[in-house]
């Protein structure tokens, strides 16, 4: 392979992303990688880390659920955070090594939730975007066009599951400690 076809990482390590192995998973990097990235293709001070914490906060106490949740979004430390506008123009190539990566993680950190699980977080995921719009972004009625969980329905205890109050560089020290690993 050429050099310019690796990903370098916050570790050091080199990585062929289209033969991403669970060894190449590093919980430092994919905390870190995520931290750096903000959502909305830049456009918020929401970083992908926050937001999957927000998210994952609605399943504390089933450890699957919380563990797939904190992790949905961890394969975009390797592949960054696309805009769902954009997602139309990817290639089924770019997909499958999506796809490979996050299965890698969510396997190497014990996070392969069941079907029903994994249904359920993806309804909190986008649920939680109206709330990102709306709180956080100020775009004040924002187009719902997904049915809002009623879990998100009132925004009052949002910034504390988004632990605004923590700074983001702390974060992922958090998230490790919630995973039970040491970063």
């Amino acid at each position: 392979m050429r050099e310019q076809d690796y990903v370098y990482t916050n570790s050091g390590k080199r990585i062929d992303i289209t033969h991403f192995k669970g060894w190449d998973a590093d919980l430092r990097d994919i905390l870190f990688g995520i931290n750096s990235i903000f959502r909305y293709n830049g456009q918020s001070s929401i970083t992908v880390l926050r937001h999957s914490v927000g998210v994952a906060s609605f399943f504390r106490g089933r450890e699957t659920a919380f563990r797939y949740a904190l992790l949905h979004d961890a394969a975009e430390a390797y592949m960054m955070d696309v805009p769902t506008a954009h997602k139309r123009f990817l290639t089924p190539a770019w997909s499958l090594t999506y796809d490979n990566i996050e299965s890698a993680i969510l396997n190497k950190f014990k996070a392969v939730p069941t079907e029903p699980e994994r249904q359920e977080v993806h309804n909190i995921d986008k649920a939680v975007v109206a709330y990102e719009m709306d709180c956080r972004l100020g775009l004040n009625g924002f187009p719902r066009t997904l049915e809002i969980d009623p879990r998100v329905k009132d925004y009052s205890d949002m910034d504390a599951r988004y632990l605004w109050r923590v700074q983001d560089d702390v974060l992922p020290y958090i998230v490790a400690n919630y995973l039970g690993e040491n970063i």
